[in-house]
């Protein structure tokens, strides 16, 4: 997507960043929202995002040949 960022810096690629993480990241962002200055209430679906980027970051680096865990 081309977005004119202004500042006379003209145009612009802006990426977009896909993940199949989104669920997990939607609800620790909600839980962050829901209880704010309460890190420790939305742990377990912090470590749940984390363990599916682990997964997704491995399932990469495989597809291009390099494994590394």
């Amino acid at each position: 997507m081309n977005v004119d960022i202004g500042g006379g810096q003209g145009l612009k690629v802006q990426s977009t960043y896909v993940t199949k993480c989104k669920k997990a990241q939607e609800a620790a962002l909600a839980c962050v929202t829901d209880h704010p200055g309460d890190r420790g209430a939305c742990e377990e679906l912090f470590q749940a995002y984390r363990a599916c980027r682990r997964e997704e970051h491995a399932e990469i680096l495989k597809s291009r040949g390099g494994e590394r865990v």
